[in-house]
């Protein structure tokens, strides 16, 4: 694959992940609840938009430049609606500054210890998505996994994991390698228990 076509499809896989959340947020916005969210999600999605946010900068690489300056705008209105509708302006408060410093932290520091913390954060982000597995393995039930969610994470994964290897940029193929694996294992998690529990056999 040319390094001009993966430039584009990486990021146009970014758009599409964080257009996916739209109906979520709509959700919460409709009922006045947070419910929709999960919190420690929300917060490590955006703490992994400001590392690649900042790698950009510092790295020039336009490709993870544009679309994270997407991730970390809508990132932050999704911050914002949780927090309003959670009624914790002041932790919306030291979220956006803990945001901001790290920003300015990781734009100023050496690239060496930004590749380690850009690893080691989108390392995290990628294991998320077990605890999907693990849902579905207690309950016999898949309803915890939406598909098109499913779809696009591989989709998204999968780009980048290319982008990298077209690239020669293993601070990319490393973290987008094993989220691509844990998805898939999502995706068995989520055939194999597609039907639901078995019913229980009612004894005479």
């Amino acid at each position: 694959m040319s390094s001009q076509l993966i430039d584009v499809i990486a990021p146009v896989s970014t758009y599409m992940n964080i257009c996916n959340f739209v109906p979520t947020v709509l959700k919460a916005v409709k009922t006045g609840s947070p419910s929709a969210f999960s919190e420690s999600l929300l917060l490590i999605s955006f703490l992994n938009q400001i590392v690649w946010f900042s790698y950009g900068i510092q790295t020039w690489t336009m490709s993870i430049l544009t679309s994270n300056t997407i991730g970390v705008i809508v990132n932050v209105i999704y911050v914002a609606i949780f927090y309003r509708l959670s009624k914790a302006p002041l932790r919306l408060g030291g979220v956006l500054a803990a945001g901001a410093a790290l920003t300015l932290f990781f734009c100023t520091t050496t690239l060496s210890i930004l590749d380690l913390c850009a690893l080691i954060i989108s390392l995290i982000a990628a294991v998320a998505p077990l605890e999907l597995v693990l849902k579905a393995f207690k309950s016999k039930d898949s309803g915890c996994i939406e598909p098109i969610s499913l779809l696009l994470g591989l989709f998204c994964s999968g780009s980048w994991f290319v982008f990298g290897r077209v690239h020669q940029n293993m601070t990319v193929i490393i973290p987008n390698g094993i989220g691509h694996i844990i998805l898939w294992a999502v995706a068995l998690a989520y055939l194999a228990f597609a039907k639901g529990p078995k019913p229980a056999v009612k004894r005479e």
